[in-house]
């Protein structure tokens, strides 16, 4: 099995995760059943990351670390996994701030009196 597919492969679904919950945050006011589908995409991007790195794991394990080259990779993905997670992770908080904000002007007009 090719290693560095592994590393390409996660990182790269989670550049799509943090590229499709962009969008959902752009439409989340314009388009918001835009928005809710390019969530759903986010995610599945991220259960594909999250699968691909539980097999890359499984496969270090079965190793038992004696290869240099593996446990550089490992460390590798470890690094673009979690650096990329807290960002999808900050995305998601923006999102749900947008979606908040999104319900609160539809509840109240903008020309109406909304008391402090």
């Amino acid at each position: 099995m090719n290693i560095k597919y592994f590393k390409d492969q996660i990182c790269d679904e989670l550049d799509g995760a943090c590229d499709y919950l962009k969008k959902s945050i752009d439409y989340s006011v314009s388009k918001p059943k835009w928005s809710a589908c390019f969530e759903r995409m986010a995610d599945m991007e991220q259960e594909h990351a999250t699968s691909l790195y539980k097999m890359f794991m499984e496969l270090y394990t079965e190793s038992e670390g004696k290869d240099s080259y593996m446990t550089q990779m490992r460390d590798s993905i470890m690094e673009c996994f979690s650096t990329k997670m807290r960002k999808i992770e900050d995305l998601k908080a923006t999102h749900d701030i947008m979606e908040h904000k999104a319900a609160q002007e539809s509840k109240y007009p903008a020309d109406m009196y909304i008391p402090e």
